[in-house]
């Protein structure tokens, strides 16, 4: 099939953020939306991190949603209802303050709002709520600031295989000008060599060999050519 190349007609893709941008909490919403959708799972987070958008790899995805829920890990030793330590929050979106209930799998908990009326429920009502989405307080109401835990590696045990060497580093993007070729797993253009003539974040325009015009194509489908411009 002939290749498609863009006009100027044609709207641009969206360019999405650097994959070393920190994380905005619009990005995190979306991606606790994904988790949500399809799960965690080896088989999830490259889907998860294609759809998020923001050009991240699925393994920095994987790796910052890991990081969310142990920031907002809630304590095991939690005083249970009735006790005298209840255990405060305060909603982040709209400061209502709620007593947890229970902690439920995958983030999820159950609090009861307090006596006042508000758009989150009735007095005393028990909903469910992400830990993402709350803030636990100590018995004075001030906020409780979470402590992030180093994740250890695991070791080996005596005889068994050695551990696979840490991921490598992407190397440094290349610059317009750069022969490139489109990996042969792209949705279009596999296979083709040509020249950036422009860098915008995760899409870049390629001049690919034999069209008139550039074509946006994303970074991540581009490794240096081999063969010479023709």
């Amino acid at each position: 099939r002939p290749p498609k190349t863009a006009t100027a007609t044609e709207a641009a893709p969206p360019p999405p953020s650097d994959e070393d941008a920190p994380w905005t909490p619009e990005e995190e919403q979306h991606l606790q939306e994904l988790v949500d959708e399809h799960g965690e799972g080896d088989w999830s987070w490259p889907t998860i991190a294609e759809e998020l958008g923001t050009g991240r790899a699925k393994e920095a995805v994987e790796e910052h949603y890991n990081s969310m829920l142990e920031c907002q890990r809630i304590p095991d030793d939690t005083p249970p209802p009735g006790a005298e330590q209840e255990q405060k929050l305060r909603i982040n979106a709209s400061g209502r303050i709620a007593t947890l209930v229970q902690k439920k799998q995958r983030g999820w908990l159950v609090v009861k709002l307090d006596e006042n009326e508000g758009e989150d429920g009735a007095p005393g009502e028990e909903r469910s709520i992400r830990t993402n989405f709350v803030t636990l307080l100590d018995a004075a109401g001030n906020d409780v600031v979470p402590t992030k835990k180093k994740r250890r590696r695991p070791t080996a045990a005596p005889g068994a295989a050695p551990a696979p060497a840490p991921r490598k580093r992407r190397p440094k993007d290349f610059e317009e000008g750069d022969r490139v070729t489109v990996l042969e797993s792209a949705d279009s253009h596999g296979g083709r060599s040509g020249a950036i003539v422009e860098k915008n974040t995760a899409w870049w325009r390629v001049k690919l060999d034999g069209d008139n015009e550039a074509t946006s194509i994303r970074r991540k489908d581009l490794r240096a050519a081999t063969t010479p411009a023709p």
